[in-house]
């Protein structure tokens, strides 16, 4: 038999076929059964496998005349990486516990106009998970780091109860910090100057004998 002999004309039809070839595929007039029926034209066959390491989809594609091409293409996040707080939100979380309490972070958050993975506004209970999960000391671990005290610690320095270190509190003599919303303090330990202060103020309060 003959070997099939392809005339010029034929070769320049072929040519102009698949200049165009990929026009006619990205054409939106192109059905998908039509796409399916180029692709069983070309392709011999397709191999499709996972790399962790890269975290690739890597695909084999081995042509009808023996030609073979390598595509890859990043692996989609799974759900639970898509609903993940951003990385620049943790961040301003732990940068915030310096200074804020967990609810005033929130409401910072909010003004920014962040939100949480999942899209929603942060809340109390929110930043307190966050704040967990990620393993970031607390307001209280902080302020202990620093030096303040607890209420128990200068309550025994005044000498007085504690009732007293609420009322000394409040008056302005004694500092410190809050570190919750049960409106709790740590206490910058007292100087020498506050502690003749009570002192003053104890006397002058106390009944003439």
């Amino acid at each position: 038999m003959d070997s099939l002999q392809i005339t010029d004309d034929q070769k320049e039809r072929i040519r102009a076929f698949a200049s165009d070839l990929p026009k006619l595929w990205h054409d939106p007039q192109t059905a998908d059964r039509e796409r399916k029926r180029i692709a069983r034209l070309l392709l011999e066959d397709v191999t499709l496998s996972r790399e962790q390491e890269t975290r690739e989809a890597v695909v084999q594609l081995r042509f009808k005349g023996g030609a073979t091409r390598e595509l890859r293409a990043p692996l989609p996040k799974p759900s639970w990486a898509l609903k993940q707080t951003k990385t620049e939100v943790v961040s301003e979380i732990d940068r915030l516990l310096d200074t804020s309490t967990e609810a005033e972070i929130a409401d910072r958050l909010n003004e920014l106009g962040w939100c949480s993975g999942s899209g929603f506004a942060f809340s109390l209970r929110m930043v307190n998970r966050l704040r967990r999960d990620y393993h970031l000391k607390s307001r209280y671990e902080r302020l202990r780091e620093k030096g303040l005290l607890d209420i128990k610690e200068i309550s025994e320095i005044i000498g007085a109860s504690i009732s007293s270190v609420h009322h000394w509190r409040r008056a302005g003599v004694l500092t410190g910090a809050r570190f919750n919303e049960k409106d709790e303090h740590l206490y910058d330990p007292p100087t020498p100057s506050v502690l003749q202060e009570i002192r003053r103020r104890r006397e002058k309060q106390a009944p003439k004998k």
